[in-house]
């Protein structure tokens, strides 16, 4: 049967009786119907930023219902010291826990992979891993060690929240 909040709506319509519906059929909130803004994406080596500077560090995004899509680009001016695995943290929203995937292609200049470069929010994360497909047949991580300090990162992508 119908949620109790949507049953009153279409009982008796109105823009409270609207809000309840949304808020108790989907658990939390009002409803989004369209938002959008800019959020500062952030390089990490091993989660940490030491010494990393920008030339570009900018990133929009669009909210249409429970779906982000997003640009995100990054020009580097130094890498920095940091060490480990590539992320970009910094996304306004995770993703929807449960979902699978979320992989976006990008365009790199100056950082050294082998196959395809990508990158990849797990479920309930708001962090994107910096992966390559090579002929291994899972991804691996891109590290600090294919960075160069003029390296650039442009991801476009869309997600679940």
């Amino acid at each position: 049967g119908l949620a109790a909040g949507v049953a009153t709506f279409l009982a008796t319509p109105s823009s409270a009786n609207l809000a309840s519906a949304v808020t108790d059929e989907v658990g939390s909130g009002s409803l989004v119907f369209s938002t959008s803004g800019t959020f500062v994406p952030v390089l990490n080596f091993g989660g940490a930023t030491t010494g990393i500077t920008y030339v570009t560090q900018a990133a929009t995004y669009t909210l249409i219902g429970a779906t982000i899509s997003f640009s995100i680009f990054i020009q580097l001016s130094s890498k920095g010291s940091a060490t480990g695995s590539a992320t970009i943290t910094g996304f306004p929203n995770a993703s929807r826990a449960g979902s699978t995937g979320n992989y976006f292609a990008g365009a790199p200049t100056s950082i050294t992979f082998t196959g395809l470069f990508f990158g990849q929010i797990n479920a309930s994360s708001s962090t994107m891993s910096i992966l390559q497909y090579t002929t291994a047949t899972t991804p691996l991580a891109i590290t600090d060690v294919g960075f160069v300090n003029t390296s650039r990162i442009s991801i476009t992508g869309t997600y679940l929240i």
